[in-house]
């Protein structure tokens, strides 16, 4: 995803600590509060096995490893640390905070929301609270929610990148471009090192087709966090819209490298290998795809095509069929169909096709010549002008006003997340 959590360190509240009893204890709190998380899990657990400690320290002790858990990706421990926190301290706010960024990490929204409202109440004043209930409500479709959450983090804290990140995402998703472009802008200007804003640009950048500013953030996305595959495949998919397919492949390679479970860019460099001709790597592309993204329609589509380029008719229109049973809309499945259709000789069942395929986007016979597909049946593309037209019987202009609407514009698999 596409958003960025500021952990809790929880430092003012160890000022409640009883004076020390020993020098062993005040090194068990520093490694209790330290962003190592080995460390922080050592000297927290020490605190609290030492049966010295108040009830507020305890507290306090097991938020902190609360968050070493989390920060380890240990979201099971992580809870029960959270759950034993607020039973020992039910007024305490940020373990009800940090709390709802592991119920947010394992998918559950709605305690997340809900242990976020508690700490909100017991802390109104918590900007990252905000920005983190701000997440969740996102992951829910929520998004005037999540905006109102981001403007009040803001309002709380006017130098807090993360929440500018945040929003200016949020307005990206609901295609406000120039207010995303603005609040990226402001994350980046206030850290100029923030790699996941740049990345989060570049995106914007590409959905205004402005593929050179796209790769450029992209790229320093990369420059700044070389492990990020989403930006790999970011800027993967901004070169493959200029066409430099060598290029485009290059950054798939490194994104799946980094994140072989990564069914959005497996499918990617399978439609751009087969666009170039490499059909068996892009098979197996595909294929791995599905396993991981199992009756994906888009990816089912692009299988479709590399099947077609290998002139493998019946599998060709077998995972067309599946692509257009998952999304009615794949207008380049229609037309893919009716050429695999005309492979095996149904050239009435092509045409079909092809013209309601044709009805939607007039010029898909170009864009799958241009892909280095073009039909095999002398007059078939005339006759499915003809048909797309109007000039054709009843059973044909019914099977058009199935498809009317169709929305899939290839060469640009869709992205993830």
């Amino acid at each position: 995803m596409h958003r960025s959590v500021w952990i809790l360190a929880i430092l003012a509240c160890l000022a409640l600590a009883a004076p020390a009893r020993a020098q062993d204890r005040d090194e068990n709190w520093k490694h209790c509060v330290d962003d190592d998380p080995d460390l922080s899990i050592g000297g927290c657990t020490a605190l609290i096995q030492s049966g010295q400690e108040t009830t507020t320290n305890l507290a306090i002790a097991f938020t902190n490893r609360c968050i070493a858990y989390h920060n380890k990706g240990d979201n099971e421990h992580a809870m029960q640390d959270c759950d034993q926190a607020i039973r020992l301290k039910s007024d305490y706010a940020s373990a009800f905070s940090e709390r709802g960024v592991v119920a947010y990490d394992r998918g559950d929204y709605d305690q997340s929301i809900k242990d976020l409202n508690m700490a909100i109440q017991l802390k109104p004043d918590d900007a990252v609270a905000f920005n983190n209930r701000g997440n969740a409500y996102s992951s829910k479709g929520q998004h005037d929610l999540a905006i109102a959450d981001y403007n009040q983090a803001l309002q709380l804290k006017p130098d807090y990148a993360t929440a500018f990140n945040n929003r200016g995402d949020e307005y990206r998703i609901i295609g406000q471009y120039d207010k995303a472009i603005t609040d990226l802008d402001q994350a980046i200007k206030l850290r100029p090192d923030y790699a996941l804003a740049f990345s989060n640009r570049g995106l914007v950048y590409f959905k205004q087709n402005d593929d050179d500013h796209a790769i450029q953030d992209y790229s320093q996305a990369i420059a700044l966090k070389s492990d990020d595959a989403d930006a790999y495949y970011g800027r993967g998919r901004a070169y493959a819209d200029k066409e430099q397919y060598d290029k485009a492949i290059a950054d798939f390679d490194q994104a799946i490298k980094l994140d072989p479970t990564d069914a959005s860019a497996l499918n990617s460099r399978c439609w751009y290998q087969a666009v170039i001709g490499q059909l068996q790597p892009a098979l197996a592309d595909c294929t791995e795809s599905l396993r991981l993204r199992p009756g994906d329609g888009p990816t089912l589509d692009s299988r479709g095509f590399v099947n077609l380029k290998m002139k493998n008719a019946d599998a060709a229109i077998a995972d067309y069929d599946a692509a257009l049973s998952a999304d009615p809309g794949l207008v380049y499945s229609l037309y893919g169909r009716g050429l695999a259709k005309h492979l095996k000789g149904d050239k009435a069942g092509g045409d079909a096709d092809m013209a309601a395929a044709t009805q939607a986007e007039s010029d898909i016979a170009d864009k799958f010549a241009k892909l280095g597909v073009k039909d095999e049946v002398s007059g078939s593309y005339g006759t499915a002008i003809m048909i797309a037209a109007g000039i054709g019987v009843l059973a044909v202009i019914g099977f058009l006003g199935y498809y009317i609407g169709m929305r899939r514009s290839h060469p640009s698999p869709p992205a993830s997340g």
